[in-house]
């Protein structure tokens, strides 16, 4: 990469609320009157989730951006937000139907930590969102509220499926609320978001802790993963009902980004692995930190820095799953992406959206070109949104998926038309 780039290299670190990576979670506060209200509300969630038309949190990516609306302004202090994150905030579920059974639930497992449930917003929104437009009701919970609320709903309404994120990572607990679930006839489903046979490496994959959670700990009955890396590792060695869910466009993670630089960035706050920053000279002391902690930084970020690059968690090369959850708010607001090469089945599905460089070498070469010629940038931009609004929705991905058929199916049986 030429030493006229560097200047434009930026990076978008993104915070919840303004907390730093590492930072240790407060200890929740003891419950006050306006709290309980609050938990009482099964309609709203115990932290934000991204809606236009109420407050809210809104995290993005693989790393999370706090936001708060209210009415036609962003509000919520960063300093209040940090010594109080929850108390503070109203927060709008809008997949949940006021009076109707719950279909679908989105559970969060482990106990908060930095906030890493949000990083996967993508998906839940995927999910939610594509269920929603068919009418179906989704709910969303995590180990901060109730999990009983899952069985009373078994025994009210039939049986619903539940979708277990961190499974590996539960709470205490879990187990047990999960299989008084299973057994009053709910679906259970797990859902993999980490870089399976690469990332924990270290042990052969049929000793690897996700597998043995499926095996083990939960009698399951599927299994979705965000990646078709994922899924030809884990063939082999689960006897579930594999499918491919990933984070796919969703209308209000589309920002309306309109570009007006050519500036390079990289959302998140992990560095390149060092083959990267040795052969692109994207030295970590080089890269600008810039805080972004609503949705309009987030805009104005995207709008200034249209080429965006993307690093995988492991330096593995091809053997990654693509990094999907990051790829499809990108992709939502018209970036221009190059990222490190990745497995050649997740290469396949983001053909047309992603540019794979396929040695570390080649990515300056990939970014020179984009960002020597504006007209080339721009195009990508547009042809990246327009492939991904057209064919990756998030009610594209469920339908190929089978999981619009496989909730027919299960409300066919348990909840026959009166």
């Amino acid at each position: 990469m030429s030493a006229s780039l560097l200047p434009l290299l930026s990076h978008a670190v993104i915070y919840r609320n303004g907390r730093p990576k590492g930072t240790p979670v407060p200890a929740p506060a003891t419950p006050t009157p306006d709290r309980a209200a609050h938990d009482a509300n099964d309609m709203a969630m115990e932290a934000g989730m991204l809606h236009p038309k109420g407050p809210n949190l809104v995290p993005t990516a693989n790393a999370v951006v706090g936001a708060c609306w209210e009415g036609t302004k962003w509000t919520c202090a960063r300093s209040s937000l940090m010594a109080n994150p929850i108390d503070n905030i109203h927060v709008d579920w809008p997949y949940r139907l006021v009076g109707a059974p719950v279909d679908v639930w989105l559970w969060w497992a482990p106990h908060h930590r930095n906030w890493e449930e949000w990083r996967y917003l993508p998906v839940l929104m995927t999910i939610a969102s594509a269920l929603s437009r068919r009418n179906y009701s989704v709910a969303y919970t995590d180990a901060s509220r109730t999990r009983d609320d899952i069985v009373a709903e078994v025994v009210r309404h039939g049986s619903p499926v539940v979708v277990l994120f961190g499974y590996w990572n539960a709470v205490p607990g879990t187990r047990e609320i999960v299989s008084r679930a299973v057994a009053k006839g709910a679906h259970l489903v797990l859902y993999n978001s980490e870089p399976l046979g690469v990332l924990y490496n270290r042990q052969p994959l049929a000793h690897n802790k996700h597998i043995l959670a499926t095996k083990e700990l939960y009698n399951a009955s599927e299994l979705w993963d965000y990646s078709l890396a994922n899924l030809e590792w884990l063939r082999p060695h689960v006897q579930l009902t594999l499918r491919h869910v990933p984070p796919s466009y969703v209308p209000d993670f589309d920002l309306g980004v309109q570009a007006t630089r050519r500036g390079v960035g990289v959302v998140g706050t992990r560095p390149p692995p060092k083959t990267y920053a040795q052969n692109t000279a994207l030295l970590w002391h080089n890269v600008t930190q810039a805080e972004l902690q609503t949705w309009a930084d987030m805009r104005q970020f995207l709008t200034t820095h249209p080429l965006q690059l993307v690093f995988h968690r492991v330096p593995q090369g091809n053997l990654c799953p693509f990094e999907a959850f990051r790829g499809a708010v990108l992709a939502s607001n018209r970036a221009c992406i190059v990222a490190q090469d990745s497995h050649p089945l997740d290469q396949h599905y983001w053909a047309g959206i992603v540019h794979f460089a396929p040695t570390p070498a080649d990515l300056p070469r990939i970014v020179n070109r984009f960002m020597s010629d504006p007209a080339l940038l721009a195009d990508c931009q547009a042809l990246t949104y327009n492939a991904f609004v057209t064919n990756h929705t998030a009610t594209a991905a469920l339908e190929q998926a089978g999981v619009l058929n496989l909730l027919t199916r299960r409300i066919q049986k348990y909840r026959p038309p009166k």
